[in-house]
């Protein structure tokens, strides 16, 4: 006996609950991304998951269709029985683990979604991965790390690569925070600023006395180079010193400037 219904009425964590201990294939249309799917599923795992007829066997790919179909309450289901032997057997994942996946997901995408970057916001890779990155991270990192190389957005890697855009979103945002990437434009305001000629330690006269109009200018270029280029502290992240309910700068230049003046400079 086949079930079947609509995703209105039975959200398909429900479904795939219920249908676990099953041995068979659903089917998914109606949906609004106009495509059909099947996920086939055999001892509380699926084991297949197609989508216009195509196999979908990327990791990537299928945690965040999985995200997409859940979060979809528009669509019709029909569920199959069919024996293991006629079913897909591509790989195994657990309905229990895809489902708690999902629903770690949507609460990352949710709690930080405010922070997320613009879709059409082009970044680059600033440096090479000398941090640990969980498992999802790090194979979006394999997988973009190209065309972050060469500078792209989270629209351009969502279409290039299949992905979920608010995934791709959430995946930047925390490369960003790690400082693995960094947007483009900031990267060429800082190049052009670097280009400006800027004053020697000759040019200050003597260090010894700051009373003076040039080494005033030269203390002022680097307090602007510092302030020009800080970025909006990460929630997860960054630990800003207070003081008096008051931010305090704790970047090398300004570390450097107070050293130098034996801690003068406030």
């Amino acid at each position: 006996m086949a079930i079947f219904g609509n995703l209105a009425d039975l959200p398909l964590p429900e479904v795939l609950t219920m249908i676990g201990n099953k041995s068979g294939c659903l089917l998914l249309w109606n949906l609004p991304s106009g495509k059909e799917y099947e996920i086939h599923v055999a001892e509380s795992c699926i084991r297949g998951l197609l989508r216009n007829g195509q196999d979908i066997e990327d990791m990537l790919q299928i945690r965040d269709l999985m995200l997409e179909l859940i979060n979809c309450n528009i669509g019709d289901f029909e569920f199959q029985k069919r024996s293991p032997y006629d079913l897909k057997d591509n790989f195994h994942i657990s309905i229990e683990h895809i489902l708690l996946n999902t629903a770690t997901a949507v609460d990352e995408i949710n709690a930080y979604k405010e922070y997320f970057p613009h879709e059409k916001t082009r970044f680059k890779l600033a440096g090479p991965l000398d941090v640990w990155l969980d498992g999802e991270l790090y194979s979006f990192w394999e997988r973009s790390a190209n065309l972050l190389a060469e500078g792209c957005s989270a629209d351009e890697i969502s279409k290039n690569l299949g992905l979920n855009l608010e995934k791709v979103q959430l995946h930047l945002y925390k490369l960003r925070s790690v400082g693995k990437i960094e947007p483009m434009r900031a990267m060429e305001k800082r190049a052009s600023r670097n280009n400006i000629a800027r004053p020697t330690f000759l040019e200050t006269e003597n260090f010894s006395n700051f009373s003076t109009p040039k080494q005033n200018v030269f203390i002022e270029t680097f307090k602007t180079q510092e302030e020009d280029f800080s970025t909006p502290l990460n929630p997860i992240f960054d630990t800003p010193s207070v003081n008096n309910g008051k931010t305090k700068s704790v970047g090398l230049i300004r570390r450097m400037l107070n050293a130098l003046t034996f801690g003068r400079l406030k």
